[in-house]
């Protein structure tokens, strides 16, 4: 019950600035935003998922230099090789402060940093830095559920803001380290590509993955065929089925294996990506939102943590039902949240979510077409 109260009166908080002239400095809105984050964070303190303890595993098992690709990576880490140093740290610290404790705090610091990068991408707009802060979705996904989304995402938003300041290099190297933290931002390329003056500076974008990958295998002294092993986690994971037009192939997965279905999903991930170059718009922040509504749109996998990364964008250009997707958003985290938070009315929680993860699909469709016509 308190993470449903906690989750109405955060949006309720969120809905009354969306409806008011913010006249709060940047100062006091950052305070109140650390504020709340911590607050989540210690009200939460004892939930448990799946991630959480991933989390504590992978960390475990790097400080006891134990190589975790591909067998613990498959189950608890398909990423490149970064985070898990976080995860041993905080496991090392765990004498001093509580490993999810630290890692929350972690995610919370940069889901600050992220509010910072949209007040002076908005050109100071003190609303959106307090629309931010007080926004449901990453405090539920950061918060509550201990998502580390906010690292990427922040590393992400900060090279948009250096590419449309014309700082190219250091956009593409910001850029190549939010892959790095999380590989699949390298799906919305589209628009850097585009923008990017000198097109060779984007060969950078595999800088900081190529000096992990390098210094994990010294670490780990990997041979050749725990190479491959480390390459095929990164190149097979794909999220889970059951997003949109990915409900289709769930109801043929019992006919197809697991080669086939990753086939299937790299050709319309490769539409995807085909379609997304082809698009052409001049104003790089919608660029941007339009990329990623149609990676949504067209993937057939989802985390629900993906869902925070429209937030930012929409935010900043604020779209016909851009609070709707907030609205339904937040309902559909509480629901799945709740489910395996308390472990109760697991079934019901999965089959509301399931409805409601239709709602948005569709949502997104009528924002992006939405914006698609504007141009």
């Amino acid at each position: 019950m308190l993470l449903i109260v906690f989750s109405i009166i955060i949006f309720f908080l969120f809905f009354i600035i969306s409806k008011k002239t913010v006249s709060l400095g940047l100062p006091v809105i950052v305070l109140l935003a650390l504020f709340v984050r911590i607050t989540s964070i210690l009200l939460f303190i004892n939930a448990s998922n799946f991630d959480l303890s991933s989390y504590k595993i992978i960390g475990a098992l790097i400080l006891n230099h134990i190589n975790i690709y591909p067998y613990y990576a498959n189950l608890h880490h398909p990423y490149l090789p970064f985070f898990l140093y976080i995860e041993a740290l905080a496991l090392y610290l765990q004498k001093f402060i509580n490993p999810i404790l630290f890692l929350k705090i972690i995610f919370a610091i940069f889901d600050i940093g992220i509010l910072l990068v949209l007040y002076y991408l908005s050109g100071g707009k003190k609303q959106v830095a307090a629309l931010y802060a007080f926004n449901p979705i990453s405090i539920l996904v950061v918060c509550v559920h201990g998502q580390f989304d906010t690292i990427p995402l922040f590393f992400f938003i900060l090279s948009i803001f250096l590419l449309r300041a014309k700082k190219d290099f250091l956009a593409v190297l910001f850029y190549s380290f939010s892959i790095l933290t999380k590989t699949w931002p390298i799906l919305f390329f589209a628009p850097f590509l585009k923008k990017i003056r000198k097109k060779w500076l984007f060969l950078f974008v595999s800088i900081f993955p190529i000096i992990f990958v390098i210094l994990y295998i010294y670490l780990f002294e990997l041979n050749i065929r725990g190479v491959r092993n480390m390459f095929w986690t990164f190149r097979s994971y794909y999220g889970v089925l059951g997003w949109g037009i990915g409900k289709i192939l769930v109801a043929f997965k019992m006919r197809m294996d697991a080669i086939s279905t990753k086939l299937v999903i790299d050709l319309i991930l490769l539409t995807y990506v085909i379609i997304s170059l082809l698009y052409k718009e001049r104003r790089v922040i919608k660029g941007f939102l339009i990329t990623i509504l149609l990676f949504f749109i067209m993937s057939p996998t989802y985390g629900l943590q993906w869902l925070l990364w429209p937030l930012p964008f929409l935010l900043l250009i604020k779209p016909k039902f851009w609070e709707m997707y907030v609205l339904l958003v937040t309902i559909c985290l509480t629901t799945a949240f709740y489910g395996e938070i308390y472990k109760i009315s697991i079934t019901i929680a999965n089959t509301l979510t399931s409805l409601e993860l239709i709602l948005i699909w569709c949502l997104i469709i009528v924002i992006a077409k939405s914006e698609i016509a504007r141009n």
